[in-house]
């Protein structure tokens, strides 16, 4: 039974609260730059972007994007980190030279 409830958390997005971290990234700039708004933006579609391909990430790229996505509190790194894992796990290996000996 645990494991099933763990498979569940691992199989649900993370929730982040992009108001908070777009205020924070805006506070760092002038006022008169609209960081806010591209933050908001930026973030909507990295969001949009991690639910359209979250079912099909293997559950373990999942639980270390999710946690990626806690620390950093943004679905721009979960949406960089599950594209990264994906290109690694369906990247061929690589054939390295025998060496001469």
């Amino acid at each position: 039974m645990v494991s099933l409830l763990f498979l569940a958390g691992i199989s649900a997005i993370p929730t982040i609260y992009l108001p908070t971290n777009c205020r924070a990234e805006q506070a760092q700039y002038s006022p008169s730059l609209k960081v806010y708004e591209g933050c908001m933006t930026d973030e909507q579609a990295a969001h949009d972007k991690v639910v359209k391909r979250w079912a099909q990430v293997p559950a373990d790229v999942r639980a270390r994007c999710a946690d990626m996505g806690s620390i950093t509190g943004s679905y721009i790194e979960i949406d960089v980190v599950d594209v990264e894992m994906l290109e690694i796990l369906n990247a061929p290996p690589r054939i390295r030279p025998a060496s001469k000996q």
